[in-house]
């Protein structure tokens, strides 16, 4: 929907849904031997999963400040629980058991949101000719490394800059990604 004459436009989904006979990569150790020592081999393995609920809130939204300058803000909440997969590397080299019922999926954080705002400004007489600036904010929750949930990385929060020239379709820009130098564990 909109507001304030089109100034503020916003968005909200609300989903839930299943997920079934989804595509899990797995890693397991593999323990060998060469000369007499031990040697660990990580084989990756594709298996076809059970049953994980999905649910969650997506909220967006957009607002023209000033003719110049522009603001969006946009926040997620996801919720997903495994409820049905056999982890057999979970059995072999984590847990001692199969069963992760009730467990997150890796990789997906419960929270994330941006903070993005722009500065435009026109140049030359060509009225399709603008410059820009601009900056955002990326928030992503903690998230598991595998079904287990025994390890997860921390919350991230990045910062990127922009800067650039645009001319109709065309554009040159100047960016720095993670500008504070942030470093996470990989998930």
């Amino acid at each position: 929907g909109s507001l304030l004459d089109g100034r503020l436009a916003y968005a909200a989904t609300i989903y839930k849904g299943e997920w079934t006979n989804q595509v899990i990569q797995q890693r397991v150790v593999a323990l060998t031997s060469l000369d007499g020592l031990p040697v660990g081999n990580i084989l990756t393995l594709l298996t076809n999963g059970g049953l994980t609920n999905l649910q969650g809130l997506e909220l967006d939204a957009t607002a023209i400040v000033t003719p110049r300058i522009t603001v969006n803000a946009s926040l997620a909440y996801n919720v997903t629980e495994i409820r049905r997969y056999e982890c057999v590397p979970c059995l072999l080299n984590i847990t001692g058991s199969t069963s992760v019922t009730g467990n997150s999926l890796p990789g997906s954080p419960k929270f994330k949101g941006t903070l993005f705002a722009e500065y435009r400004q026109p140049f030359g007489n060509d009225a399709d000719s603008s410059w820009y600036a601009n900056g955002q904010f990326i928030h992503a929750g903690r998230m598991y490394t595998d079904e287990t949930n025994l390890a997860w990385g921390p919350d991230r929060n990045t910062v990127d800059f922009r800067i650039g020239l645009q001319r109709g379709k065309f554009g040159v820009e100047a960016f720095v990604l993670n500008a504070f130098d942030e470093y996470y564990l990989t998930v």
